[in-house]
């Protein structure tokens, strides 16, 4: 649980701190456009938040180990929390827009597409930007697992059962939520592919007709 909660945490501020703040600063501002900067990053900053938060109760659980000690209350005090859905569905339901403004600065400014490279070889997990923006994405159905994982190894009669099992709930609901944004969100990207593929269609059609 710890490992893998560092591991994401440390990704979270790779974005921050390696990609979204230097492209805030005034003088890159001719790297790409700010108001595609803030649709690149909506939410990480919340989002990275919560899970700093999480992580540092994490530790102190750890650290005061004993073997009727719990996570699964810590579990969901975090995950229970409308506040951290709404992050997450918000990223969810903005991912969409957040790889349209990457391909966008990509086209309008050869200078982003070397940030990006060089950002990429100085960042300690050496991940590209599309790496990183998709571990939120992916984060809530691996919860699921280790609190599968935990129960597995935790006794019926342990205290930590009965708060695994509430916390398996939890996550449970906030993951299919989040499904849902995901299946929204490929839907309408297979519907803007699919326009696209048809305004292309007649935009050739018509080309063929003016060299008639």
């Amino acid at each position: 649980l710890l490992d893998a909660e560092q591991s994401y945490v440390e990704s979270l501020r790779t974005l921050i701190q390696g990609y979204m703040r230097p492209l805030k600063q005034p003088e890159n501002s001719s790297i790409c456009d700010l108001a595609l900067v803030d649709d690149m990053f909506f939410q990480i900053p919340e989002i990275l938040e919560h899970h700093e938060k999480f992580l540092e109760q994490a530790h102190q659980c750890v650290q005061n180990w004993h073997e009727k000690q719990k996570v699964g209350d810590l579990m969901i005090e975090t995950f229970s929390k409308d506040v951290l859905a709404n992050s997450y569905s918000a990223y969810i339901d903005n991912f969409l827009n957040a790889k349209e403004a990457v391909r966008l600065a990509k086209d309008a400014k050869p200078a982003f597409i070397k940030f990006l490279e060089l950002s990429m070889r100085e960042n300690k997990e050496k991940q590209a930007l599309s790496d990183l923006m998709i571990k939120p994405v992916q984060r809530i159905p691996r919860y699921e697992l280790l609190i599968k994982d935990l129960l597995k190894h935790t006794p019926d009669d342990h205290p930590d059962h009965p708060c695994l099992l509430a916390a398996q709930r939890y996550i449970k609901l906030l993951a299919e939520r989040i499904n849902k944004g995901k299946k929204n969100a490929e839907e309408a990207e297979k519907e803007a592919r699919v326009l696209q593929e048809i305004e292309s269609h007649i935009e050739g059609m018509m080309d063929v007709r003016i060299h008639e």
